[in-house]
């Protein structure tokens, strides 16, 4: 138990949660990642002749990493303005290639460097029916013949085609953002939401070290709350002392009574729909402190929120008198004053 005082060990408790749940997103995150890294290397391992692709039993063949050795291709299309179609071809088969056309002199230059035959690699895809046309046409063409028709498109050129890719680019980095996205997107939401959230539990039980037993201030408070004068709002996580105002809501604050200087209740809205309404209680020093969250949604609790709120700020009033009260223009401008004073 860190406090015998049942608010502070309620904030502590609730610092212990977070700091475990944030520590269990991180270890989420790490597995995702590993899990998305191991499986990316697994498929680059799998990556199969496109020639197997097309003559297997697999129900879905699109989206497979996958390489083809070409000893020759010729451009039947092109796709908007970045994209041409080939037909490809090695020593037995016909195939259907697509590739960037900024990366044309890329491939081709693959011939030179392997004596006339060039191994591209790619991900497979099902060619939109309108390219199927120039592709007979193109193919009949060069073969001065009705070599292929419509009705044996895919015994010539196979059911998926090859969308070329730079090997650089497929098995690298950018390869495995393609292919393992959903995973990686998944490891990183949680890696940085849980070291975010690590980072704010980790504060937050920073700040509640000035309620430890080391020092007479620190001594004073928790004495203070544990006295049967202190008023405690366990629902909003406030109490006030004979001496101070002690917030252990997000963000853990404390100020002494003498210390503050202006207090008004705040409506937060969301959509425009008033949700919840709290206190900014601001020091003499310029520090705000957000407190006393209380719900305002629906009449009902609209007006408890201000009951609850307009009794916070009544003893605030009691404990000192100089406070000024209310959000008003003239009220900005004396607190400006104070700051400017100091």
């Amino acid at each position: 138990m860190f406090s015998e005082n049942k608010l502070i060990n309620t904030a502590y408790q609730r610092t212990s949660r977070k700091l475990i749940v944030s520590c269990v997103c991180i270890a989420m995150g790490l597995g995702l990642l590993a899990y998305s890294v191991i499986g990316f290397q697994a498929k680059t391992r799998d990556i199969r002749h496109l020639n197997y692709i097309i003559t297997s039993d697999e129900k879905d063949k699109t989206g497979r990493l996958a390489y083809g050795d070409f000893v020759g291709f010729f451009e039947f299309a092109t796709y908007g303005e970045d994209t041409g179609y080939y037909i490809a071809y090695d020593e037995e088969f016909f195939y259907i290639m697509s590739m960037p056309e900024k990366d044309f002199d890329y491939f081709a230059g693959l011939y030179d460097d392997n004596a006339g035959s060039a191994r591209i690699y790619g991900r497979t895809f099902s060619l939109p029916e309108e390219a199927k046309s120039y592709a007979i046409s193109a193919l009949n063409e060069e073969m001065e013949t009705n070599y292929v028709t419509y009705s044996n498109f895919e015994d010539v050129f196979g059911d998926v085609c090859l969308a070329a890719r730079k090997q650089s680019s497929l098995l690298g980095f950018n390869g495995y953002i393609e292919t393992m996205a959903p995973w990686f997107i998944f490891s990183i939401f949680f890696l940085v939401g849980g070291i975010l959230y690590l980072l704010i539990s980790r504060k937050q039980r920073k700040d509640l070290d000035i309620f430890k037993d080391n020092g007479l201030v620190e001594n004073e408070i928790v004495k203070q709350m544990n006295s049967e004068n202190c008023v405690t709002y366990d629902k909003a996580m406030l109490a006030l002392t004979d001496d101070y105002l002690v917030s252990l809501a997000e963000p853990i604050a404390v100020a002494k009574y003498s210390d503050i200087a202006w207090a008004y209740i705040t409506r937060h809205r969301t959509n425009m729909i008033s949700d919840y309404n709290y206190l900014n209680v601001l020091t003499k020093d310029g520090k705000a402190i957000q407190c006393a969250n209380s719900s305002s949604f629906g009449k009902k609790n609209k007006t408890a929120s201000q009951q609850f709120h307009e009794e916070i700020l009544s003893r605030l009033a009691a404990k000192n008198e100089n406070i000024l009260f209310g959000y008003t223009e003239e009220n900005r401008e004396a607190y400006s004053s104070i700051l400017k004073a100091r």
